[in-house]
């Protein structure tokens, strides 16, 4: 969103470009794939924690 308040105010945003929406967003480096990459990791890496945190209370029950 930084970058995208930095071309509105140099008069080369989404109203110089005529766009219909009021805020431009330029190319990022997190795109399509990216981000698919990026949410597969986060969700693998959220059920390692989950998965470890279910041994251990059953660890700490067990014993």
């Amino acid at each position: 969103m930084y970058l995208a308040a930095i071309l509105e105010k140099r008069q080369a945003g989404a109203t110089a470009k005529g766009e219909i929406t009021s805020v431009t967003m330029p190319a990022g480096l997190i795109e399509g794939a990216e981000t698919v990459v990026f949410y597969s990791l986060f969700l693998m890496a959220a059920l390692v924690v989950v998965t470890a945190a279910q041994r251990v209370a059953w660890a700490i029950r067990a014993l």
